[in-house]
């Protein structure tokens, strides 16, 4: 049979598919008509060619379960389509007031997931008109090219019942373009959307892709500007166990796949982030948020970072929304693991000479590097204001004592060959004798055993010729050792030590007086050994301070 005409519909109820529509899923077509107008040909060689425009207005299309709209636009028209069975192509598809409702159920399964039918229902209407049956082997890839889509004026309402509250999220006047699509062609198409968030936020979509071979080249960049942040607590919840308080966002996200692999980027702004009360949730990660919050946060309340995602889509284990949480989750770990990493970029500083401050055994007082060190944390806090120092007392019983008592008598030596000055007998000795004879002077005060007759014995070794001469270095360092061996060191002497550790520490923080002493918290004493350079580290540690 050959056709040559022209055909013309006018609002034709489309509620005449709902026998088609219900064999595949539970959606009931609320309203809806169609409307075509053009010229069919059928001849030999073309077995059915429509060459014209075509629209379909008013559709609404409900889940018949939760009664409730599905999917609804207001108009969708194509100025000018050429279909015949192995091709369509469209000049030019817009839609007007476009509207999605999408849920995600208790179980992580939506709402488009549920209507579907499990296995397809007869059809309670007209006949089906078949045609001679053609093997997929036979077939010819169907061609689809859209020269140009628009959307105006499109909306959504998202609602996640899998988490511990439910969350909900508006997007309202979103409007934009899609370039060319073709299923023949490698050249991505290019996308470009604007629209609104909930009451103040605003969402931008752009790149291109290929929509019939989406993990061959796709290159999106989604950005989101000024959202409510209490508005996402549900999924800090379910992410954390933490409400978000307060707080807006701005989130850029760019994401490029090439030949299946996802290589993505996301930028976080929040500006005035509040962290509300824990909430119990099976799923919550357990991370310390507040130090978290507290480290990215600058004196502006801004926090502002990237974190990377990438991975195999091809890959079953694969998984966006994991994958995007696993690099959030790894960021905050790394943080509050090595805070002092992000305090040490702050001032150009590698994060190990942040973590300590080291002391010579004995001795409370900071060698000039240290000084600048310290100085710079200082400067770091500062770009930091909700961060905390600890500052422990520090103490290494052993080596703190026998330095403290080495100290001591040397100090005590110094003293009294410095008054033997006054008198010319002395003063004119040799300085190795005079010192010999103080130290003897010390030994008999504190009477210290062996007696020095003996120690003299001890240190007069016989040469070959028989002839015993004194060791008189190694006889004055046996009672110098001695009378550090004997020279009490009390427990409060220690502490003392220990606690000016701590101011000199504190003092030198503040010196600059860019810090409060408010930020610095003295911590209990611990002990801690003597490095292999025999020095005392005093180990400091971040954090969060009040409001």
């Amino acid at each position: 049979i050959e056709l040559d005409g022209r055909v013309q519909v006018t609002e034709l109820a489309l509620k005449v598919l709902q026998p088609y529509l219900s064999r595949v899923a539970n959606i009931e077509i609320g309203s809806g008509s169609t409307s075509l107008m053009g010229t069919v040909v059928r001849k030999p060689g073309v077995p059915f060619d429509y060459r014209g425009d075509f629209r379909i207005d008013k559709l609404q299309l409900l889940d018949e379960s939760q009664h409730e709209t599905l999917l609804s636009f207001s108009e969708l028209s194509i100025d000018q389509l050429a279909l015949t069975p192995g091709s369509l192509e469209i000049s030019e598809l817009s839609l007007l007031e476009l509207y999605a409702r999408i849920e995600i159920e208790r179980d992580g399964s939506t709402n488009i997931v549920r209507t579907l039918v499990d296995e397809p229902n007869p059809v309670s209407g007209p006949e089906t008109l078949t045609g001679p049956s053609t093997t997929t082997a036979d077939a010819e890839p169907f061609t689809l090219v859209i020269g140009k889509a628009s959307v105006n004026d499109a909306s959504a309402r998202y609602t996640d019942l899998a988490l511990p509250l439910p969350f909900e999220a508006n997007i309202s006047a979103l409007s934009g373009t899609i370039s060319t699509l073709s299923s023949t062609s490698s050249d991505a198409a290019r996308i470009d959307f604007e629209g609104q968030v909930n009451e103040y936020g605003r969402v931008t979509i752009g790149g291109s892709l290929q929509p019939f071979a989406f993990d061959a080249e796709t290159d999106i960049d989604i950005s989101f500007e000024n959202v409510n942040m209490s508005r996402v607590s549900p999924y800090t919840i379910k992410f954390a166990g933490r409400r978000l308080a307060d707080g807006r966002t701005d989130l850029d996200l760019s994401y490029k796949v090439t030949n299946g692999t996802l290589e993505g980027s996301n930028r976080l702004v929040i500006r005035d982030l509040a962290l509300g009360e824990k909430v119990e949730s099976p799923d919550a990660m357990s991370l310390p948020l507040d130090l978290a919050v507290a480290l990215l946060k600058d004196p502006s309340g801004i926090i502002d970072f990237d974190f990377p995602v990438s991975g195999e889509l091809q890959d079953p284990q694969f998984s966006f929304a994991g994958a995007v949480g696993k690099a959030f989750s790894n960021i905050i770990l790394n943080l509050v693991t090595s805070p002092f990493r992000l305090l040490g970029s702050l001032v150009g500083l590698k994060p190990e000479a942040l973590e300590s401050v080291a002391f010579l055994p004995g001795r409370s007082d900071l060698t000039p590097p240290q000084r600048e060190t310290l100085d710079q944390l200082a400067e770091a806090l500062t770009q930091r204001p909700q961060l905390q120092l600890e500052i422990p007392a520090v103490l290494d019983p052993e080596s703190d004592r026998k330095a403290m008592q080495t100290a001591g008598v040397d100090t005590e030596i110094e003293h009294q060959l410095a008054t033997q000055t006054a008198d010319p007998a002395e003063a004119a000795s040799l300085l190795a004798e005079r010192r010999r004879s103080v130290i003897e002077r010390l030994y008999d005060t504190a009477g210290l055993s062996p007696g020095r007759l003996e120690l003299q014995q001890v240190h007069s070794p016989t040469d070959t010729e028989g002839t015993t001469n004194l060791d008189t270095l190694a006889y004055t360092e046996a009672m110098r050792r001695a009378l550090i061996e004997a020279t009490p060191i009390s427990a409060t002497e220690l502490s003392t030590l220990a606690d000016a550790r701590v101011q000199s520490v504190i003092d030198e923080l503040l010196a600059s007086g860019a810090l409060s002493l408010s930020r610095l918290t003295r911590t209990d004493q611990i002990t801690i050994e003597a490095d292999s350079d025999e020095q005392i580290a005093m180990p400091l540690n971040l954090s969060v301070g009040e409001d």
